[in-house]
């Protein structure tokens, strides 16, 4: 059995040859697993089906086109276009040199942070490398479908969230030419709120590197810190003046013990706090 088949009338390549159903009247995906095998290896197996179905929905994937589409700058690794290096895929992580090279230490220039404000793919850059994900597959794995775009509204004829396509291809196809809201590159994927927002970090639980996001209603000084469960101070992530409008950072908990935490927004007239758990 394959690790991922697509089934039915319309079936294409799904990390595998298509199987054309014919008591089926709708797309139909099975996945094959062994026990023995671990949840690294299903997540890898979960994300060939990912890259199938957005190489589907892109029409291709040529790492050589001089114009490359989302789904190919997603998935560019310094190893083709030095320097360029964004999120990577399955087998090769941004830094990597041959496939399954998740331990690899070598620092690259990558592009990866700006797919949290996806359909926004900005010009910040900074160097990484597999400390990332703790340098093995299961933290790359949740490193890469953390990078996913999980945005609402449609760009170029495609929602915005991804995870759509993977989970019912079909139903994903038709909500996108449905969704009359369309995302505008160089306009705010949110209005400017009237005061400050703090969202549930991403992923939560998580291990080792959640994304905050909030929104500031105008240019002002904040803090973001996090806390213990006895009230310490941890961390400091923020600590000063922040433009209006929407903000993302990621936290990296790889030095923390496992537990519930929490992160606290302050600006002069609010204060907002969440919780969060690491997981190890």
């Amino acid at each position: 059995m394959y690790e991922s088949q697509l089934m039915g009338p319309g079936a294409f390549w799904w990390n595998s040859p298509p199987l054309a159903h014919p008591g089926l009247n709708k797309l139909l995906s099975v996945m094959g697993w062994n026990y023995e095998r671990g949840v690294a290896e299903a997540l890898h197996s979960f994300g060939h089906r990912m890259e199938s179905a957005i190489r589907h929905v892109y029409g291709r994937w040529d790492i050589t086109n001089p114009d490359p589409n989302n789904w190919e700058l997603f998935t560019r690794i310094d190893k083709d276009v030095t320097g360029g290096a964004h999120v990577g895929n399955i087998h090769f992580p941004p830094n990597g040199m041959s496939d399954y090279d998740y331990g690899n230490t070598r620092y690259v220039v990558c592009y990866a942070d700006n797919w949290k404000r996806y359909p926004y793919i900005l010009d910040q850059t900074r160097s990484l490398n597999c400390s990332e994900w703790g340098c093995d597959q299961l933290g790359y794995m949740r490193w890469w479908f953390g990078h996913l775009p999980r945005f609402k509204g449609v760009y170029e004829g495609v929602l915005n969230n991804w995870w759509y396509y993977a989970v019912d291809y079909e139903t994903a196809v038709t909500l996108a030419q449905q969704t009359n809201w369309v995302s505008i590159p160089g306009e705010p994927r949110h209005p400017i709120p009237l005061r400050p927002v703090l969202e549930q970090n991403f992923p939560n639980p998580f291990n080792p590197v959640t994304t905050i996001r909030f929104y500031l209603p105008k240019s002002e000084k904040v803090t973001l810190n996090i806390y213990d469960l006895l009230g310490r101070k941890v961390r400091t992530i923020i600590n000063g003046k922040m433009t209006a409008g929407e903000h993302s950072v990621d936290f990296n908990a790889r030095n923390f013990a496992s537990g519930l935490y929490f992160y606290r927004l302050k600006t002069a007239n609010s204060t907002l706090t969440k919780k969060m758990l690491i997981i190890k």
